[in-house]
């Protein structure tokens, strides 16, 4: 179970990735999150948003690792990151379709 949880959150950070670079493209569109924000002011989209889903895929395979010693904290850590990504997704994709 820990591991398809790990493993849906990894697609929705790849989910995340591509409709926030699709909503950026939009002069209209900004990035919410202000440490987001900043690094791609100080290194453009698309490095910015690569670092941030490597940080957050890290943080999928710490949680997943540490399930052999807190199982029902890293299982409800990833059902909540999977819910809030869930959410992010959809919104960017809202977002994308004006």
């Amino acid at each position: 179970m820990i591991y398809a949880l790990a493993g849906l959150f990894i697609l929705l950070q790849a989910g995340d990735g591509w409709t926030t670079y699709q909503a950026l493209k939009s002069k209209d569109n900004m990035e919410a999150n202000p440490v987001v924000a900043k690094l791609i002011k100080a290194i453009g989209i698309v490095p910015a948003l690569l670092i941030m889903k490597l940080i957050a895929v890290a943080v999928a395979i710490v949680l997943a690792y540490l399930s052999s010693y807190t199982y029902y904290a890293s299982l409800f850590g990833l059902i909540v990151l999977n819910g809030l990504y869930s959410y992010v997704v959809y919104n960017n994709y809202r977002l994308t379709k004006g």
